[in-house]
């Protein structure tokens, strides 16, 4: 935690630590107080035993929150991270007081996966150009690919309640994420990758100029008791849908292959 202002919450990607970002995170700590969080198994964190899913994630943000003193936040989300970042604004709007969704998705059957070679093959030009070391173990990459692969918030991002920036630097997600999150505003930034806060000084304007412009928002209101209920009771259905997710893409790319 660095810097003064109102509290940015930063959540990186997948098995990125925090610390990559710290060179385009000290340019914000003139007007923020920076949390930047690892992911469970990432950087200093620890790694326990569990399956991991985005929504359990979003709730180890909420922990760290809890234990600085943070009522509510602007949140910044990149790749894995606008993943936890959206089950963090869906779930408890009232913790959130603006998104940046950079480089992600929402997810769901309409996702096609890459083939593991080609996994690999992002994985390794990704940390190459990642300042420092990635320093991730075996299983925790496995967990943490395994919540991005079952992450899906298709049918909820109508409750993201924070004003919201999605920031990419290709544009169909982008614009299928900023139609379905009412009021958010969306930023292509052309030739930037999906490192583009890092590779790109224009992201980094445009996240900060979007902001400052919304530095005084006040939080969401907490989710009702109606909801509430609703969650609790549907919960355990949308997490067996979700887990259900990389057979049933597979199935059909093979479907597909058949034709």
């Amino acid at each position: 935690m660095r810097g003064e202002g109102p509290p940015l919450l930063w959540i990186s990607g997948y098995v990125v630590p925090a610390r990559a970002f710290d060179a385009v995170t000290a340019e914000l700590t003139d007007g923020y107080t920076v949390v930047a969080a690892d992911h469970r198994g990432s950087g200093a964190s620890n790694d326990p035993w569990l399956p991991t899913t985005t929504a359990t994630m979003a709730t180890d943000i909420v922990s760290v929150m809890d234990h600085l003193g943070i009522h509510a936040a602007h949140v910044a989300g990149f790749s894995l991270g606008g993943m936890v970042a959206q089950e963090l604004a869906i779930r408890r709007p009232d913790r959130v007081l603006t998104l940046v969704l950079g480089s992600t998705s929402a997810g769901g059957p309409g996702v096609k996966a890459p083939a593991a070679g080609e996994l690999l093959i992002q994985l390794r030009r990704t940390a190459r150009r990642i300042p420092g070391k990635v320093d991730v173990g075996v299983l925790a990459a496995v967990r943490q690919g395994w919540a991005a692969s079952t992450h899906d918030t298709t049918r909820r991002l109508d409750r993201i309640q924070a004003p919201t920036l999605v920031l990419h630097g290709g544009r169909d997600e982008a614009e299928w994420l900023a139609r379905r999150i009412s009021g958010a505003e969306l930023r292509v930034v052309e030739r930037a990758g999906h490192l583009l806060v890092i590779e790109s000084p224009t992201a980094r304007r445009a996240l900060r100029t979007w902001l400052d412009t919304h530095a005084d928002d006040p939080p969401s209101a907490p989710l009702g008791i109606t909801a509430r209920v609703g969650d609790l009771l549907s919960t355990p259905c949308r997490v067996a849908a979700a887990q259900s997710l990389p057979l049933r893409r597979l199935l059909r790319a093979g479907s597909r292959r058949a034709l």
